[in-house]
């Protein structure tokens, strides 16, 4: 066992605080890859898919362990929420995560997806962020890319990435770094509302590794600082 890096650092365990869990995993055990799939979130609650055509996941210290692909092809290498769930104001996908090596191509790493896993960079992809092969956070949006970050993330550095789902598009947060030392909203999109979600992360050709994810209802959103106040009030440190 290996200590949990707590992305949820204040609330624990469904609905306290007002706060709802549907997944939450700080991928606690050590595992071999390839993984099993579905596999059980830790602590809870949630299970996700893990598709592994071309490259394997495994837990290692840090958490969960994303390779690069031995032939690059988008996919081939991703983990999707079980079941699909309804669009709902204030539904959030949080996904902490370090990267090491960023070779071509970049890869999106937390994504609301129309189905379960898209093979395309963008086809498919309702909300999501990428990160560029230069490092910089990207906004995926209902076949766009609308947004690019102008100063790159880092190695070694662990960042939070937060989207946000409104009736129509989401709220876009990152937490991490000198880069974005609170949460901070990068881009609101303002297209998209598809009904039934999943979400999930992928990887194109990044070796990373993924600290935590989790899916969590904030109720109250309706603007861009009551969103940013219940990141930060929830998880003050990311």
């Amino acid at each position: 066992m290996r200590t949990s890096v707590k992305l949820l650092t204040v609330l624990s365990g469904g609905g306290a605080g007002g706060l709802t869990y549907l997944l939450r995993d700080d991928f606690t055990t050590t595992a071999s890859a390839p993984l099993s799939s579905p596999r059980a979130a830790e602590p809870g609650p949630g299970s996700a898919t893990y598709v592994q055509n071309d490259g394997q996941f495994s837990i290692v210290a840090l958490g969960l362990n994303v390779p690069a692909q031995t032939t690059a092809a988008w996919g081939d290498l991703g983990a999707y929420f079980a079941a699909g769930i309804p669009r709902v104001v204030g539904r959030t996908l949080l996904i902490k995560f370090r990267w090491s090596v960023n070779n071509s191509g970049g890869t999106p790493l937390a994504l609301f997806t129309a189905a379960a896993l898209g093979g395309t960079s963008v086809a498919g992809i309702a909300e999501g962020f990428f990160v560029t092969n230069t490092g910089r956070l990207a906004v995926l949006s209902n076949g766009s890319i609308p947004f690019t970050e102008a100063n790159p993330t880092l190695t070694g550095v662990d960042y939070t990435l937060a989207i946000m789902l409104l009736a129509t598009g989401a709220y876009y947060y990152a937490y991490g770094g000198a880069l974005y030392p609170t949460w901070t909203n990068i881009y609101t999109s303002a297209a998209g509302s598809q009904a039934t979600l999943y979400p999930g992360w992928t990887n194109f050709n990044m070796v990373h590794v993924i600290r935590s994810a989790a899916v969590v209802d904030f109720a109250s959103i309706t603007t861009i600082a009551s969103g940013n106040a219940a990141l930060t009030a929830a998880f003050p440190n990311g």
